[in-house]
């Protein structure tokens, strides 16, 4: 089963790497972190403006104060909440840095691969997890932490990146389905 999971991957990936690239991205919801950290820019930089408008101003009265330290307040608040996002960011390089070592990975040998090592198999799959005698779910992870048994049972359940069935060598079951799943 993992001599044909490796080799369909390895075979197709050129046609789900995209797939692959959105499950990363899903996984680390990176395209909704690069939607807070603009938006969050944008109301530092309307909070700064306004700020800085009003500091250049020649009359000022007590209220101005009062909005400015408000607006000064406002500026530190913010710009903390982009530093701790952009360190939640940063936490995801991580993950960026496993996707691209997998993605080298199953890219870097010559399919379909005759002899299979379980360095090759270690190289790019994490965990095997067995739904029932029929139904295997093999992991590719990209955190560098084991997981947890409920989180194997979660991601066993997720969307697979690929699918397909291959006969068992066991005579109480004809076929195996397996699935390969990001995580």
């Amino acid at each position: 089963m993992l001599e044909r999971a490796i080799n369909a991957l390895g075979r197709n990936f050129s046609e789900i790497e995209g797939k692959f690239d959105s499950h990363v991205d899903a996984i680390t919801n990176k395209q909704e972190m690069d939607q807070k950290l603009d938006q969050i820019s944008r109301i530092i930089d309307s909070y700064k403006e306004e700020y800085y408008a009003l500091l250049k101003r020649s009359n000022k009265d007590s209220a101005d104060a009062t909005l400015l330290s408000k607006l000064e307040d406002m500026i530190i608040k913010f710009s903390l909440d982009y530093v701790e996002l952009e360190d939640e960011m940063i936490e995801y390089a991580s993950v960026f840095k496993s996707a691209n070592r997998i993605k080298k990975a199953i890219t870097s040998n010559a399919y379909p691969i005759q002899d299979l090592t379980s360095d090759i198999v270690r190289s790019i799959f994490s965990y095997v997890v067995v739904i029932d005698n029929e139904n295997y779910a093999v992991m590719i992870s990209l955190q560098n932490r084991e997981l947890t048994p409920e989180e194997l049972k979660k991601a066993a359940t997720a969307k697979p990146l690929l699918q397909s069935k291959c006969k068992s060598l066991t005579s109480n079951v004809e076929y195996i389905n397996w699935k390969i799943v990001l995580h």
